[in-house]
């Protein structure tokens, strides 16, 4: 039996890129048996490594929250800070900024290095499920945004971007891990 690795030449930079990917598994002329073939994420191997031993098995989930402090183990793990102790939590809501036009303020850190996927989404009603995308930050690059609405850094840290006054509107933030 041997095991091969491969590092991509590329990750996508945005969920939206793909990457084709062609493979082909090869019986010698003599050989039986059974072949099996994985695909991993370097994402999920680093968060599965960060998360070892820090909670119980069976809640070491990237949505999950052993410490029942309202931050899932993925954003603990974007913020490094422990998914078994709970805290204050570290990212506070979105606040609006006293200013023309007006504006909100997310609490992220400015720059990330652990692999994880931020997404900014908005609604204009809670009734249907109806979120569109508004940014999407890779964990090193910067923000990104279909319709240029794109946060920029706040001097006292964290992001802040231009909302339309007219509409009554909600906004989520989202992570996953990025592949």
């Amino acid at each position: 039996n041997a095991v091969l690795q491969f590092a991509a030449p590329g990750i996508p930079t945005t969920p939206e890129e793909t990457l084709p990917w062609t493979v082909r598994v090869q019986n010698e002329a003599a050989g039986s048996g059974e072949y099996e073939l994985r695909v991993g994420s370097p994402a999920l191997d680093a968060f599965n490594a960060w998360m070892a031993g820090r909670v119980p098995p069976d809640e070491d989930g990237p949505e999950q929250d052993p410490d029942r402090d309202g931050l899932p183990s993925l954003l603990e793990f974007l913020l490094n800070s422990d998914p078994s102790v709970a805290a204050i939590p570290a990212v506070g809501p979105l606040v609006a900024e006293a200013s023309e036009p007006l504006s909100l303020r997310l609490h992220l850190p400015a720059s990330w290095e652990r692999p994880v996927m931020a997404q900014l989404e908005s609604t204009t009603s809670l009734v249907d499920d109806s979120w569109t995308t508004v940014a999407t930050k890779t964990p090193n690059g910067p923000w990104t945004s279909p319709n240029q609405t794109i946060p920029v850094a706040h001097p006292e840290g964290g992001f802040t971007f231009a909302v339309p006054s007219s509409l009554p509107a909600y906004y989520r933030l989202s992570f996953s891990l990025a592949e």
